[in-house]
């Protein structure tokens, strides 16, 4: 319910704070310690440094996570980003902010409150509640006192109370459940007016008839011609937007299974061996299946009721002997056992070890055709009549059958400890002669293999990088992995030509490279991105032409008022900011332009590449609102508006303790100065 809202947070926000300009007010308790340090600074709140240091330990935090993360992935080069950084500043500077407010206007936690928050730690319970023994052995794991603990848990909630309460607060029961539910704030500092909610109401709700006609950019390209004028002309005016980085050629070999396959022999008696000594794999042991008749004796009966059961058991097995295919009805007339009678007496297949009656299970192993008929058989159930219903013989595969599975079994074990020994040996020689792979090719027999065209952020346009283009390649996919890349550009690797070491790309794939060519960062030659450019001119005239057809048939369609439409137009369709149908967001802004005393109306927008012209012909009013919609509209209201009411206290805040950045910040943000790759090691 309301999905728009949840789609459109930051707008919305936007709007209310619009709507609703709250107050604030600080309160003063005991003081809180500042952060303090002399090392370089990069931003500065009242006066207080925020260090250099403190952002590397937030940066190295964020990039272990990603590590972890992306595991074989991680490449520090995509993921410590100016961005990355820019967003670590401003989070530091947003925790200093607080900090120091939470000393300035003396923050603090009271007894109870500390008691609260403790309890309410999961590591700390136990079923559910709060464990005092639990927390004491959590924290001796960690080596921490009570006392300790306890002072910076107070700093913490002291932290949190600088802004948490501005905002409302959701019921932590409903939060885990769906933050989206209607909210139970727990203070009362914020609340949307009713004319807001309902205005709001109404704007989600209410609800356009409409029919959309598509000028697809795409329906014009073939119309559209571009010269080698054009695409020459253009090259001229952009060419530096499609500068080359810097790029290498890399030659490689590689150690996996099929290499380790390769050249293994495997012989007649390595055959032989394998198939004497893995006869059971070859072969099916002897399967017996039966059935039987029961007639039941009680634990407690006499003998002479005994001997009258053994008696009628006895006349059975004749009977079913004159006639064995009758066995089954046999059973279903007279068997006593409630579980088999009406399935003719069927046991299933026999195990002999696991039968639970054995005296059934002997009868049945001691029987040699299948058919047969036992006679009774005592067991604390009563007496028995067992059929041999169903005899599958032992049968053993000949070696001639399995002598290819065999022969590829006995080649991959040989394989694998011919790999294990290939791996030691490829890693001593990559570092015995470090600028050449020929050695690892004489000794093991590994094919040296090219590749062009991998920069330090990925693999270059395969035109671009010529004969061997990693893009194109099978090995492609690896080559611009992570790991390798950061391999090749190394200074050792790069600059000094050494191999890189033995780099494992998955289990059983090890792959060693070295640098055979460096490209400098270039401009590449016209004719090699000609076709690239003439399609980016054909998809950018093609847009226009769309763009113009359809700005063309909406001034028409405006100035004429068709009482029909034209041809090109849609099924009709019922939208609304709540239920959008899949329209994209700008051309639902569009048609929600469109009010009631408008209608019927067209309006167009460009939607990406195409044109979208929209006729609206009808619009319905949102109608008398549902108390609980309204509860829930009201919820995710107030609580958004509180968010905004945090942004806009720390915003003053800053103010307030005059909190800026410094000119180190956007060294850092460049990442000058300290290496930032001692941070992603």
């Amino acid at each position: 319910m309301f999905d728009f809202i949840r789609n459109h947070k930051r707008w919305m926000q936007f709007i209310l704070m619009l709507l609703i300009l709250p107050s604030f007010v600080f309160v003063g308790v005991q003081g809180y310690t500042t952060y303090v340090s002399q090392d370089q600074d990069v931003a500065v709140v009242d006066g207080e440094p925020v260090t250099r240091q403190m952002f590397d330990r937030m940066l190295s935090n964020a990039l272990e996570q990603e590590r972890q993360r992306l595991g074989s992935n991680y490449d520090p080069a995509v993921v410590d980003t100016p961005a990355l950084r820019s967003a670590l500043i401003d989070s530091l500077l947003e925790q200093a902010v607080i900090a120091q407010a939470a000393s300035n206007y003396r923050f603090s936690a009271s007894d109870e409150a500390l008691r609260r928050y403790i309890a309410q730690q999961p590591y700390f319970q136990q079923d559910g509640r709060f464990s005092a023994e639990r927390y004491r052995n959590v924290l001796a794991s960690q080596g921490l006192s009570a006392n300790d603990y306890e002072a910076g848990a107070r700093g913490r909630i002291a932290i949190e109370r600088v802004v948490e309460p501005v905002g409302a607060r959701m019921d932590p029961a409903v939060a885990a459940q769906n933050p989206w539910n209607p909210i139970a704030p727990l203070d009362a500092s914020v609340r949307v007016p009713d004319s807001v909610v309902r205005a709001l109401y109404n704007a989600l709700r209410e609800t356009r008839d409409i029919q959309v006609q598509s000028f697809k950019a795409a329906d014009f390209a073939a119309k559209v011609a571009v010269t080698d004028a054009d695409v020459q002309q253009w090259y001229e005016a952009n060419g530096e937007t499609l500068r080359l980085p810097e790029f290498v050629d890399v030659e490689y070999v590689i150690l996996d299974e099929p290499a380790a396959r390769a050249g293994v022999d495997v012989s007649d008696d390595d055959i032989q061996s394998y198939y004497t000594q893995n006869q059971s794999l070859y072969s099916t042991a002897e399967r017996r299946r039966a059935s039987h008749i029961q007639i039941s004796v009680a634990e407690d009966a006499s003998q002479a009721e005994r001997d009258a059961a053994q008696e009628r058991a006895k006349a059975l097995a004749e009977e079913a002997r004159k006639d064995p295919a009758a066995f089954a009805r046999l059973a279903r007339e007279n068997s006593q056992d409630v579980g088999s009678a009406a399935n003719g007496g069927d046991l299933g297949w026999i195990d002999r070890a696991s039968f639970p009656v054995a005296s059934i299970a002997e009868a049945v192993y001691a029987m040699p055709e299948a058919g047969d008929i036992s006679e009774p058989v005592p067991s604390r159930f009563g007496y028995h009549v067992v059929q041999l219903s169903a005899l599958d013989k032992a049968q053993a595969q000949p070696l001639a059958e399995v002598r290819d599975q065999i022969a590829d079994e006995v080649r991959t074990q040989k394989a694998g400890a011919r790999f294990a020994d290939q791996a030691s040996k490829l890693t001593n020689l990559v570092y015995d002669q470090r600028d050449s792979l020929q050695p690892v090719n004489d000794t093991l027999g590994l094919k040296i293999r090219r590749a062009s065209g991998v920069s330090r952020n990925g693999l270059v346009d395969a035109k671009a990088a010529g004969a061997d283009a990693a893009a194109a390649g099978a090995d492609g996919a690896w080559l611009n992995s992570a790991r390798v890349r950061q391999a090749l550009f190394t200074n050792e690797v790069l600059k000094e030509g050494h191999n890189t070491g033995v780099i494992e790309l998955e289990p059983n794939k090890l792959v060693a490279l070295r640098v055979a060519k460096t490209h400098p960062s270039a401009i590449p030659e016209v004719a090699l991105v000609s076709d690239g450019i003439r399609a980016q001119l054909r998809e950018e005239r093609a847009q226009a032409a769309a763009h113009e057809a359809g700005q063309a048939a909406l001034a028409s369609y405006q100035a004429e008022k068709p009482a029909n439409l034209p041809r090109g137009f849609g099924e009709k369709l019922q939208v609304s900011r709540e239920r959008a149908s899949g329209l994209e967001p700008a051309l639902l802004d569009a048609i929600s332009t469109v009010q009631l005393e408008d209608a019927p109306a067209f309006v167009g927008i460009e939607n990406g590449p195409d044109y979208e012209l929209v006729f609206v012909s009808d619009v319905t009013l949102a109608g008398t609102p549902d108390a609980k919609d309204l509860s829930v509209l009201r919820g995710q209201l107030d609580f958004m508006l509180g968010e905004g009411q945090k942004a806009a206290t720390l915003e003053a805040l800053q103010a307030v303790l005059n909190a800026k950045l410094l000119p180190e910040a956007q060294r850092v943000i460049a990442g000058e100065g300290n290496d930032s790759q001692d941070n992603a090691s």
